[in-house]
């Protein structure tokens, strides 16, 4: 029932809450969803507690120094725990994000003096925004959280195609998530979240091995050289068409095989052939030349795994993971771009794309 779901709508109506709500929309203009939520979720469990009426699911939420997020970790941990992995900067940028968020919210006088003295704190902040991101149940583009609901933890269900979804009945009274699978009396109940590893590892501390929608976080970059030699129309076009233009050369990628297409394209402007391959009409396709170097640059990631140790489990199961997708992205590409017989007089282009 939507009356114990706590979100913006349920901030926005409660006697804790609502007038500080409407202070805020009068004074900026505008509504904010996620610091709606955030700001109900921390009164409700740390000045409410045991008399608000959500209290028998939020006393059920683990508190901070329960909880095992990346983002909740030491620099030096990250490190040990994440060395050979793209992941390790996103979750910099990450807990960086949440901070200066922090910073510019404690700043906002009719935020901070609404709560008794030491509540709104970084602490509380940083708790109440991991559970957000890690436990938030999304519908009509708002973020929810559903008792019970968020308890279902994720697995690779017999339908990888079919992930979790959850919207609201048509008396808009009930929020309702059907099944991914058959589920007999007396056994746990799983959901498919439906994204890939890094996400999991990033938002909830966890990966799922056999993942259907896996792909390696990357980070790509080109040199100043290389990026400074991008200056033909056609390669400016092409920066722009990657959100490339106004960066100091870096893509973000998500890698497995059959490789996307803008990868093709960004190492056409990393070997300066992005005006060529536009004339034959293979800009994004997978030439020999580039699978070459991809091949190469794979190479030198899959390297950087060989000297990583930690006994994190969790971590270790992650790195697990991403080597093993690397590789087998590797082997792909060899198998079926680098490795396979080209027909007489055919451009070296992968031929299951002519």
């Amino acid at each position: 029932p939507t009356s114990i779901i706590l979100d913006s709508e349920s901030a926005f109506q409660s006697s804790s809450l609502g007038d500080l709500i409407k202070q805020l929309s009068a004074k900026y203009k505008t509504r904010d969803d996620f610091h709606e939520l955030l700001l109900f979720l921390i009164h409700e469990t740390f000045v409410s507690g045991a008399r608000s009426p959500y209290w028998p699911y939020l006393h059920l939420l683990p508190r901070l120094e329960e909880m095992d997020n990346p983002i909740l970790w030491s620099n030096a941990t990250l490190l040990q725990r994440l060395s050979p992995s793209h992941l390790l900067p996103e979750v910099m940028r990450y807990r960086n994000s949440v901070f200066r968020r922090f910073n510019a919210v404690k700043k906002i006088d009719i935020i901070t003096s609404h709560f008794p003295a030491g509540i709104f704190s970084w602490d509380t902040y940083l708790w109440a925004s991991v559970i957000l991101d890690s436990r938030s149940i999304w519908w009509g583009g708002q973020r929810h959280l559903v008792p019970m609901l968020d308890f279902i933890n994720c697995a690779e269900l017999a339908n990888p195609k079919r992930v979790h979804s959850t919207s609201l009945d048509t008396t808009s009274r009930y929020a309702e998530t059907k099944a991914g699978a058959r589920f007999v009396k007396g056994e746990q109940v799983f959901e498919n979240y439906g994204q890939p590893n890094h996400v999991y590892f990033l938002y909830h501390g966890f990966s799922i091995q056999n993942n259907s929608h896996d792909c390696v976080h990357w980070n790509l970059q080109l040199t100043k050289a290389e990026l400074s030699a991008a200056n033909s129309f056609e390669s400016k076009q092409l920066l722009e068409k990657l959100r490339m233009d106004k960066g100091d050369g870096s893509l973000d990628i998500c890698l497995a095989y059959p490789v996307p297409p803008y990868l093709w394209m960004f190492l056409a402007l990393k070997m300066d052939n992005v005006d060529s391959l536009k004339r034959k009409n293979l800009l994004g396709e997978p030439t020999a030349a580039a699978a070459s170097l991809l091949d190469t640059i794979l190479d030198t990631q899959i390297a950087k795994y060989a000297s990583y140790n930690s006994s994190h489990a969790a971590s270790s199961a992650f790195i697990a993971s991403e080597l093993s997708l690397l590789q087998s992205t590797k082997e792909q590409l060899n198998r079926h771009v680098l490795k396979k017989p080209l027909l007489p007089g055919v451009d070296p282009v992968m031929v299951d794309e002519l």
